[in-house]
């Protein structure tokens, strides 16, 4: 997560999409690594940004994970609080409804 909020600090761009249309966003919370996805989103990530196939970050953090240490699931309940808004739908939506409303 270090390096992360070093290149964040740098100008990388948290919201940057792969050839397939999937953000390093969800890439990162796929791989269940929340210290990191918590550095992207601290640093202007929108886990709302819809991706291929519907998928949203907020669903992955959403959902509960067997992590691989207490401080993955530190940084993962801090983000339930960062990402919970009133303007979203909270539980945030399954990908098969997020494709049909995106």
């Amino acid at each position: 997560d270090e390096a992360a909020r070093l290149l964040m600090a740098h100008g990388a761009n948290p919201d940057w999409r792969d050839s397939a249309d999937t953000s390093l966003l969800q890439t990162i919370v796929d791989m269940d690594s929340m210290r990191v996805a918590e550095a992207l989103i601290d640093g202007g990530g929108d886990p709302w940004a819809y991706n291929s196939g519907g998928t949203v970050p907020a669903r992955g953090i959403y959902e509960p994970l067997k992590l691989t240490s207490p401080e993955e699931e530190g940084a993962r309940q801090r983000l339930l609080t960062k990402i919970r808004r009133p303007d979203r739908p909270w539980p945030p939506p399954l990908p098969s409804v997020a494709a049909v409303r995106h």
